[in-house]
């Protein structure tokens, strides 16, 4: 019952106190999930996979009219102790950027990251941020960027706080999620 996904804690542990502790429980005493979750549910205990490929080339012909996509991933830190002057207990500083940039003329992808170094004794959050504006800008300022969730929204909206001489710049990238 913890592997369903988009479920929340509080919900899955009333489905386990319920006595409901398992895929198979829940559909069998129909348990009020999502589609989604109803079809995650169907394919794991049915050893079944779904590509919607039809979906998948509707969705992506929005994207022929760019030159490329940008994939974006950021990864954080959040310990219990601030980590610079300004900064909170646990909060989730970006450390670390992935961004693919995917060339739909050629089909050539291109990687750029940054990475915090750890032994430097400053903070690094600055040199990301423009690190990153440069290069989601780098093949186009209009080419649209894939975020898995709404968490990269977040940290850049972070950061666009944070340093408000970028702010124009950095809501400028999210309007192209």
């Amino acid at each position: 019952i913890f592997d369903i996904k988009g479920l929340w804690m509080k919900e899955k542990l009333n489905l386990y106190y319920a006595g409901i502790v398992s895929m198979k429980q829940a559909q069998e005493r129909n348990v009020r999930l999502a589609d989604s979750q109803k079809l995650q549910i169907d394919c794991t205990l049915n050893n079944k996979e779904i590509f919607e490929k039809e979906k998948i080339s509707n969705w992506l012909k929005q994207f022929k009219k760019h030159q490329g996509i940008y994939f974006l991933d950021f990864e954080t830190s959040a310990i219990a102790t601030p980590q610079y002057n300004g900064s909170k207990p646990w909060e989730a500083i970006p450390i670390q950027y992935s961004v693919h940039h995917k060339d739909l003329t050629d089909n050539k992808l291109t990687h750029f990251e940054f990475l915090a170094n750890p032994s430097e004794d400053k903070d690094q959050r600055l040199e990301l941020t423009k690190s990153l504006i440069v290069n989601l800008n780098r093949n186009s300022k209009i080419s649209p960027i894939i975020v898995f969730s709404k968490f990269e929204a977040g940290r850049l909206k972070y950061l666009a706080n944070l340093f408000p001489s970028l702010t124009q710049e950095i809501y400028c990238i999210i309007d192209r999620f």
